[in-house]
C-alpha cells in the first residue's frame, strides 16, 4: 500500500486529493514538524525521511511533488499495480496536471484561473495561490473581483477607491503574487461615482498592481458610462464583462453583447452549462446524490433550470449533440464560444474527466442548421 508522509502546512493536499480521486488505497503519516525545519543538515540526519511530502511504495521512495504525481498516475494506469520499469508511458498530458483540493489545472500554454473574492473564512484565494505556486507566473492569467461585503464595516464593500485599493492589496497577499492580470467589479455600485471607480483602477494599473480591469453582470448603460468616463479622463477602459450566458439564458444578446462589441469588451461568460443542467444529468427528473441539484445549499440558483418544461427541452438537445458527435456539455460550450464577442467560458470542473471533456470543445463548429434547431428550443429573449 502507498504511504504518504507529510507535515503540517506541506504541499501534500494535492497529492491526497489525487489519491482519493483515483481511488488508490494509501496510508497517511502526519509528521510533527514543519517542512522548513528540514533545511538543516542536523534535522535531515535525525529524520531520514528527508524532504516532505514523501511517498513510500515498498522499495520506491519519492520526494519531489511532480515525481510523486507521475508515480501515482502510473499506478492508476496499471490498475493499482506497481508500475514496471519498462512500462509504457501513460498519457503525457496527465503528468503535468497540477492538483489542489477540488481543482485541476490543465497543461496548456496559458491557463486562465478565476476566483471570487469572498469573506475571509472562505479561503478560496489562498487555496488558489497555493495551487499555482509551482506554475510559472507568466503561464497563468489570474482574475479576481471586488464588490460584495467582506465584513460588517461600511468601507469593506463596493467600488470606492478605498475598498478597491485595499481589496487588491489583500488579494495580492492571499494569492502570493506581485500583480493581478484582471480585476473585476463584481456588480455596479450606485453609491460610488463612476469617476471614482475609473480613477481608482487607473491608479492601480499605473502602480503595476493590476494589468487590466473589467466588470461583471453590468447592464449596457453602466458599461457605456464607464467607457465614456475613462475616455474623458484618458484613463484605461474596462476590457471585459463577465455575464451569465448559456443556451438556457440568453438575456445579454439584446443589449449587453452589442454594446460590448461596439466598445471593445470581451465576454468571459459564467455558468455556460446552466449549473450543470445542460450536461443532461437531470433529464427525466434525475437528481444524482452527488450533484448540485441534490445539495440544498448549492441549488438555490438553479430551480428555474429544473422546471419540467425546461428539462424536456434539454432532453431534445441530445439528438443534436449526437448528430455532431459530441457530448451535451461540449455542445453547450461550443454554442457559447461560437459567438464572436465571447472570449472565454468559465467552467467549474471538479473531476479530471470533466476537464478533459470540456477541453475538447475547442475547435468544435456547430453548423447553422443545428444552431437553428437549438434556437427553436431556447429562443433569445
Amino acid at each position: 500500500m502507498l504511504k504518504l508522509h507529510h507535515a503540517p502546512n506541506s504541499r501534500s493536499g494535492r497529492i491526497i486529493w489525487l489519491l482519493k480521486e483515483l481511488g488508490l488505497p494509501y496510508e497517511l503519516n502526519a509528521m510533527a514538524f514543519h517542512p522548513k525545519d528540514l533545511k538543516s543538515d542536523e534535522h535531515r540526519a535525525r529524520h531520514p525521511l528527508g524532504r516532505v511530502p514523501v511517498l513510500d511504495d515498498g522499495d520506491v521512495r519519492l520526494y519531489e511533488s511532480g515525481a510523486i504525481v507521475e508515480y501515482i498516475l502510473a499506478r492508476h494506469s496499471t490498475g493499482g499495480l506497481k508500475p514496471a520499469v519498462d512500462a509504457p508511458e501513460f498519457p503525457a498530458y496527465l503528468q503535468w496536471f497540477h492538483y489542489c483540493e477540488g481543482m485541476v489545472m490543465p497543461p496548456i500554454n496559458t491557463i486562465m484561473v478565476h476566483t471570487v473574492l469572498l469573506p475571509p473564512e472562505r479561503r478560496n484565494e489562498e487555496t488558489l495561490g497555493q495551487a499555482l505556486s509551482e506554475i510559472p507566473r507568466h503561464a497563468v492569467v489570474i482574475a479576481t473581483k471586488a464588490f460584495f461585503p467582506m465584513s460588517e464595516r461600511p468601507n469593506d464593500r463596493g467600488l470606492s477607491r478605498k475598498h478597491l485599493v485595499e481589496s487588491v492589496d489583500a488579494s495580492l497577499r492571499r494569492l502570493g503574487t506581485d500583480y493581478i492580470d484582471l480585476h473585476q467589479c463584481h456588480r455596479p455600485d450606485p453609491s460610488t461615482p463612476m469617476e471614482e471607480t475609473v480613477c481608482a483602477y487607473e491608479d492601480l494599473i499605473r502602480q503595476g498592481k493590476i494589468l487590466y480591469w473589467g466588470v461583471s453582470e453590468w447592464r449596457a448603460e453602466h458599461i457605456v458610462d464607464a467607457c465614456r468616463v475613462a475616455d474623458a479622463r484618458r484613463a484605461y477602459r474596462p476590457i471585459s464583462n463577465q455575464p451569465q450566458y448559456s443556451i438556457m439564458r440568453r438575456q445579454i444578446e439584446a443589449e449587453v453583447l452589442p454594446v460590448c462589441q461596439r466598445e471593445g469588451l470581451g465576454q468571459l461568460v459564467f455558468s455556460p452549462l446552466a449549473q450543470g443542467v445542460l450536461t443532461g444529468k437531470y433529464i427525466g427528473g434525475a437528481r444524482p446524490p452527488d450533484s448540485r441539484a441534490a445539495d440544498e445549499q448549492r441549488n438555490q440558483f438553479m430551480q428555474a433550470y429544473l422546471e419540467p418544461d425546461a428539462i424536456a427541452r434539454v432532453d431534445r438537445l441530445q439528438p443534436i449533440a449526437a448528430e455532431l458527435g459530441v457530448s451535451m456539455a461540449q455542445l453547450a460550450l461550443a454554442w457559447c464560444l461560437r459567438r464572436s464577442g465571447v472570449a472565454s467560458a468559465i467552467i467549474g470542473a471538479t473531476r479530471i474527466r470533466q476537464v478533459e471533456e470540456n477541453a475538447k470543445t475547442s475547435g468544435i463548429e456547430i453548423p447553422p442548421e443545428l444552431v437553428a434547431r437549438i434556437d427553436a428550443l431556447f429562443p433569445a429573449h
